[in-house]
């Protein structure tokens, strides 16, 4: 499914982790260092990882923020993605100290990183093709959702949905 890219670091336990080779984690560019250094926080033993990894101090900015009925919310299309995005109006990135670490087992001791991105904890999108329709997952992800949004960024919406 993943072409496997280049190494990007260890986790704890001695782990080695890949990019993906199709550019997704250019998407939500994380500093080489500070990845590095996240993993090391990273223990993996199962097949899939979906870990948050807190720092002592801010390490950037986080652009899902909660939302209610006061918000301006639309949707969109994200590039590279199959479905829309809630995306918040008028609203500025904040301040963050975690990290968001996704992996997945491909071999002994070998992990390709998902994805990675500044933030707190997510479900996937809704129309996401791994969800199974009606699961406990697609209602997790249609809750969460339904209450957080993506800030408003034209750099990567290929349109309105």
């Amino acid at each position: 499914m993943y072409s496997v890219g280049k190494f990007v670091g260890f986790c704890s336990n001695g782990a080695k982790v890949f990019d993906r080779n199709d550019g997704h984690n250019n998407v939500h560019p994380v500093d080489e260092s500070l990845l590095q250094e996240a993993l090391l926080q990273v223990s993996p033993s199962e097949n899939f990882v979906k870990k948050l990894v807190m720092f002592d101090r801010i390490i950037g900015q986080t652009t899902c923020v909660t939302v209610d009925e006061t918000d301006t919310v639309v949707k969109a299309f994200r590039k590279g993605r199959k479905g829309p995005t809630p995306m918040v109006l008028n609203r500025t990135p904040m301040d963050c100290n975690s990290l968001v670490v996704i992996l997945k087992k491909i071999g002994d001791d070998e992990y390709i990183l998902i994805t990675t991105f500044v933030g707190q904890m997510s479900e996937r999108e809704p129309w996401d093709p791994a969800i199974v329709p009606g699961s406990l997952e697609q209602q997790k992800a249609e809750a969460f959702w339904s209450t957080h949004a993506l800030i408003y960024d034209e750099s990567i919406i290929v349109q309105i949905a």
